[in-house]
């Protein structure tokens, strides 16, 4: 674990934290209820968003209330930090536990703390834009599909010998210690309140499992970030930022871009990419990721993870269980050893879906304009996520 504290680098001088050591006023609250969908599930209390939109006027002041004994003063109550776990079917899931994702459902005031605080962790979370791209504010999922895209072109143009590995941790979010978060929490310079306002959400939580109808008693939660909280994405940032550090710092990177950017991984969420450019390193990555999995108690799995040889790399053995194909599949792109490759693989099934769909209008008479609103109406919503 003191591996992982090292390789943290204060996202911002001590000179420039904000001033965030302070209540929560109503303007933070107001701006989270809003951001908060209305037909979201409730959590155990029943009460959802719409109830505090529809009556601002009236519970403003004790939300208010509420909120601050929640973050500076730990009065906290076993209610508001309990959650109820749901599973979602995955896309083309299987009839398994593995084949469904489960969601937390929280309470009304509890997310909108958690936004409160996801809100004031923002400035930290802008200094990661190297190589993270999810929960990282002027960074998005395209970005992260280019750099990869990129990092191959360079390797195929080039030519350079190149490893992509695409690493999958088993249950990514589950399996973080609650213990390795409040530990690497405390070396970013977040501030003391917004550190004592997560542990406070953290420290004493519960969750039920809603099953075919039925609620299961409370189980305290000693590890998982869970997926349903509002700030869900970038505590999982700040706990992969390290294992991304050390690659980037221990291994050689590869330079791509007009701009010389050298980078040797990337990661979106639980997506993590890496660019391997010599066999040699492959013990240092294997030795990397370990320790990571001992301090924060993730779990790569080699199974689902994949790896792609480019450029004449030697694709026999990563040396890490991870098995080489002749395509790869990364945040929804296909990657090949070759861009052209790649982008045919890519678009062929989107394009087919929305072709098929397109047929149905092809005996109508439509107008420029009314072609345009059909594909944006019925092809684009569909099959463009």
């Amino acid at each position: 674990m003191q591996s992982m504290i090292d390789a943290i680098h204060p996202a911002l001088p001590s000179t420039q934290i904000p001033p965030d050591e302070q209540a929560v006023t109503l303007g933070e609250i107001k701006h989270a209820i809003r951001k908060g969908g209305n037909n979201k599930a409730p959590g155990p209390d029943g009460i959802g968003t719409a109830f505090y939109k529809e009556n601002w006027e009236t519970v403003k002041v004790d939300l208010c209330d509420v909120l601050n004994q929640m973050m500076l003063h730990e009065a906290t109550e076993t209610q508001q930090n309990q959650g109820i776990i749901v599973y979602l079917p995955k896309p083309n899931g299987t009839q398994t536990p593995e084949g469904y994702r489960p969601i937390t459902l929280l309470s009304t005031d509890y997310k909108s703390l958690a936004r409160i605080i996801a809100r004031r962790i923002r400035p930290v979370m802008k200094k990661l834009r190297e190589s993270r791209f999810c929960g990282v504010p002027g960074n998005n999922i395209f970005d992260a599909v280019t750099t990869i895209r990129e990092a191959t072109a360079q390797a195929e143009v080039t030519p350079t010998p190149l490893c992509v590995l695409s690493l999958d941790f088993r249950e990514a979010f589950d399996k973080i210690s609650h213990r390795y978060l409040f530990a690497i929490l405390d070396k970013y310079a977040i501030g003391k309140c917004v550190i004592t306002g997560i542990k406070n959400l953290y420290a004493k939580a519960t969750s039920s499992v809603q099953i075919n109808g039925y609620i299961s008693g409370p189980t305290p939660i000693q590890c998982s970030i869970r997926q349903g909280c509002p700030m869900s994405m970038q505590l999982y940032v700040l706990c992969l930022h390290p294992l991304l550090t050390l690659l980037n710092e221990k291994v050689a990177r590869l330079q791509i871009g007009r701009n010389g950017r050298r980078i040797a991984a990337v990661a979106y969420a639980d997506d993590v990419t890496h660019f391997v450019t010599s066999p040699n390193d492959l013990p240092t990555i294997k030795d990397t990721i370990h320790t990571f999995e001992k301090a924060s108690g993730a779990r790569l799995n080699p199974h689902k993870s994949k790896a792609l040889a480019i450029a004449g790399w030697d694709a026999t053995d990563t040396g890490l269980g991870i098995e080489f194909q002749p395509y790869i599949r990364i945040l929804g792109a296909t990657f090949t050893n070759t861009i052209a490759r790649s982008a045919q693989l890519s678009w062929e099934r989107l394009t087919g879906l929305i072709r098929a769909q397109a047929r149905l209008a092809y005996a109508r008479k439509l107008c420029i304009t009314q072609r345009l609103q059909y594909v944006q109406t019925l092809c684009w919503p569909e099959y463009g996520t």
